[in-house]
């Protein structure tokens, strides 16, 4: 769920960055339905709702969090509040994984969930 939170959000990010607001509103409405759609369908009929609404409260208190954070470091500081960064640490942590090349491989992980949503986003053309 943390993954496919984290994805959403930096599609959210690549999208806005694109299109603007008003196109990444919308856009971002039909994929997050997507999202808990799929989800939903692959659970027992009496799980998917309540699943459908946990992530949706999950994913608006990850995305309020993500939001506040920097997607690059600035060139003299560290990687703290830095986006993929969090997002690896947060999910390492909250895994109860101190190991270093299993934070690098999420870390890594993250960078290129970041670069194929933007490369997602600049596929995406305004419909007339």
């Amino acid at each position: 769920m943390e993954t496919l939170i984290f994805g959403l959000h930096c599609l959210d990010r690549a999208v806005f960055a694109q299109f603007g607001d008003e196109y990444r509103n919308a856009f971002m409405n039909h994929a997050f339905g997507f999202a808990c759609d799929a989800f939903a369908s692959s659970l027992p009929d009496d799980l998917g709702g309540d699943f459908v609404e946990r992530f949706d409260k999950h994913c608006r208190e990850r995305h309020r969090e993500y939001s506040a954070m920097k997607l690059l470091p600035a060139e003299s500081a560290g990687p703290k509040g830095n986006l993929c960064w969090e997002f690896a640490q947060h999910v390492c942590l909250s895994a109860g994984v101190e190991e270093p090349l299993a934070f690098k491989v999420m870390l890594d992980d993250a960078n290129a969930i970041l670069g194929m949503m933007m490369k997602a986003a600049q596929t995406l053309q305004l419909g007339n």
